[in-house]
């Protein structure tokens, strides 16, 4: 074997000794320190002992204030101290209850103060019906975790008390007593290790992968980054040193960084589950060791991953400064695969495993809760080993080059070339962050307001003031030529076709990701209150409009000279996905987003995929809300395969004749 600086022992030797030098620097930072051991050491912990808390708050005895009759009704079993006094402060108006007594299972109301009352007062107070009929009511501190489960507990002794009524009522008559519910003994036959397991499972995955994002991203930025930024990289690479052996230095500092997070969490994770009760009733269970080490060894690959992932990001970003701004979205980007592990219908199966991220984080789920298939938890790691290989194969052939040097071109340059990808992926980012924050918050409060906030304001808006501020021509980038008749009229048919391309992917996706039933309530009774008109405005021509000048207006005129036809269709298709926001509609809403990608290509102009969503929309309402189709009812398999050809087929159509000229340009 060589000893040489190009034989395998010098190469070694340099990877060494330029890692020692790049984690004594690093280690010298307290901003490394504080994300790589104190952060994973302090987090769990923190959040378990706050779980904890809550849940100790909620269990003791509790104070109430109620008359002595109310006093009676109390057992010991329900925690409460009954005192004579008052909830409210002097002159403020109690809140009632607009069922009668003993009619239903919610006798009380509640209502939280304007202005939060003095803390050494009752947490509720009730007052009892003067006259038959009347309500009970219940005023609480809705704004303190023990008000709500006082609230709970005096609704128990309500309904405990007027049962009792009833039956002695029904007693003196000599009747029969009213129909009961057949009492039920309910114990769940899990162990509380299981149930600890089950809850660390779903939160586990998470805080690993933001630990390992967290320490690994600061890392790999300020090692290449920050080192191109300060002119030291180019003086290290043209040392007497393998190139190589200074990418395997970095790589090798980010994923120690990373590691390290992950491990310490793991350790943190052990302790914390056996020194809390985890916040589930008192559970007091501490994990095996061998579990949590088996988390941690299918962890591995994954932080192997996403090390390279993050150098690549590091190399292509202009600067340090560029890279914390994308350091959200790569976030979100990693743990959305992730959140999959804490929906309790998914479960690990053959395919599932092979999707990256999704994969391990649903196997040390599996894992933490003791209920694992060996052979599905080895396919999920053997494919999360085959995407660590590839990524890092694919980061190692990209960062060789001289961008891993000299960073990436030139704002100037890209621009002269017609490339504004970067720009445009900013912009999405923004969307994405606005409507995060903004639009669903002005949709919490009104949602006819919050659409037209979010829509307009933080959708259509934002996306034609960048292609101003870039400088680029609006109607030309986001083609607002006029359709063709033709087209049109393929566009109105396509696009109620293509209300069979969601239905066929959500079709094909459920057996993995199945979609929660409370989704879909909260998604249905969102609309409620909306006459058709009205919906058809809001919820089919506003986003047909908005949305399109966004996705197939600014992003596909200022991405497709540098991904070319296809790649801006899948990048397009997939942001599209991405903004719904929602685990069970990325996928469905992709697909649909690359055909209307490929629409507007094909036509050249925005109105066509503007016609083909609004109708898409505002067919799926209209059916909706006229009962034509209920929202259990699911058309078979072959009916939305030849409403998904249809579409495809009719967009295939646009663009021919006298517009080939058009389409080449």
């Amino acid at each position: 074997m060589s000893e040489g600086p190009a034989g395998q022992w010098g190469l070694r030797q340099q990877v060494l000794r330029m890692f020692r030098w790049d984690l004594r620097y690093q280690l010298r930072d307290p901003r490394t320190l504080l994300l790589m051991i104190l952060t994973p050491l302090v987090l769990v912990p923190a959040m378990t002992w706050l779980s904890q808390s809550a849940d100790d708050r909620r269990e003791g005895p509790l104070v109430v204030a109620a008359p002595i009759a109310f006093a009676e009704w109390v057992d010991s079993d329900d925690a409460l101290i009954v005192i004579d006094g008052t909830l409210e402060e002097p002159g403020a108006p109690h809140g009632a209850a607009t069922e009668p007594a003993g009619q239903g299972d919610d006798e009380t109301a509640g209502e939280t103060d304007d202005t939060e009352p003095d803390v050494t007062a009752p947490l509720a107070q009730v007052i009892l019906p003067v006259e038959q009929g009347e309500p009970y009511r219940v005023r609480y501190r809705g704004a303190r975790l023990e008000g709500s489960a006082a609230l709970e507990r005096v609704r128990t002794v309500i309904r405990r008390h007027e049962e009792a009524r009833r039956a002695d009522r029904f007693a003196r008559l000599g009747l029969p007593p009213p129909d009961q519910i057949l009492a039920t003994a309910v114990r769940d036959a899990s162990t509380a290790e299981a149930r600890a397991g089950d809850l660390l499972g779903r939160l586990a995955p998470l805080v690993l992968l933001l630990l390992v994002m967290t320490g690994g991203l600061h890392t790999a930025l300020d090692i290449i980054t920050g080192e191109r930024e300060r002119g030291t990289l180019e003086t290290l690479l043209s040392a007497p040193v393998e190139r190589r052996a200074v990418l395997y230095a970095k790589g090798l500092s980010v994923l120690v960084t990373a590691g390290v997070s992950t491990v310490l969490a793991l350790i943190s994770l052990g302790i914390s589950t056996a020194l809390f009760d985890m916040g589930l009733d008192g559970l007091d269970a501490s994990l095996p060791p061998a579990r949590i080490a088996m988390a941690g060894l299918l962890m591995l690959p994954l932080v192997v991953m996403l090390t390279a992932a993050l150098m690549l990001l590091a190399a292509r970003v202009p600067d340090y400064k560029a890279g914390q701004f994308l350091s959200a979205p790569a976030m979100m980007v990693v743990l959305l695969p992730a959140g999959l592990a804490a929906l309790p219908e998914a479960e690990l199966g053959p395919l599932l495993a092979l999707i990256p991220i999704t994969g391990i984080a649903l196997a040390v789920r599996e894992v933490l809760s003791g209920v694992a298939e060996p052979g599905l938890v080895l396919l999920a790691l053997g494919a999360a080993v085959a995407h660590a290989g590839l990524t890092v194969r694919f980061a190692g052939q990209a960062l060789t080059g001289e961008r891993f040097l000299l960073g990436p071109p030139d704002r100037r340059a890209r621009h002269a070339r017609g490339d504004f990808a970067v720009e445009g992926v900013g912009l999405f980012l923004l969307a994405i962050l606005c409507l995060w924050f903004f639009g669903q918050t002005a949709q919490g409060l009104d949602l006819t307001i919050g659409m037209l906030v979010t829509q307009i304001l933080t959708i259509a808006l934002p996306a034609v003031a960048a292609v101003a501020w870039l400088g680029r021509p609006i109607g030309a980038t986001l083609r607002l030529r006029a359709p063709r008749m033709r087209d049109a009229l393929l566009a109105v048919i396509a696009g109620a076709a293509a209300t069979g391309v969601g239905q066929l992917v959500a079709l094909v996706q459920s057996p993995l990701i199945p979609v929660p039933e409370a989704f879909l309530e909260q998604f249905g009774g969102q609309f409620e209150g909306f006459g058709l008109a009205q919906a058809l405005l809001l919820f089919a021509l506003l986003p047909g409009i908005c949305e399109e000048i966004l996705f197939r207006g600014a992003l596909v005129g200022l991405m497709e000279r540098r991904l070319g036809r296809l790649g801006v269709m899948l990048a397009v298709g997939a942001m599209f996905g991405l903004i719904h926001l929602a685990v069970p509609r990325i996928l469905p809403t992709g697909v649909l987003g690359v055909l209307l990608t490929w629409a507007v290509l094909r036509s050249g102009s925005l109105w066509i995929p503007i016609i083909m969503h609004a109708v898409h929309n505002g067919l799926l309402f209209t059916l909706a809300s006229t009962g034509a189709v209920a929202e259990d009812q699911q058309l078979p398999w072959y009916a939305l395969l030849g409403a998904s050809a249809l579409a495809i087929g009719l967009v295939a159509l646009m663009g021919r004749g006298s517009t080939a000229a058009a389409e080449k340009t």
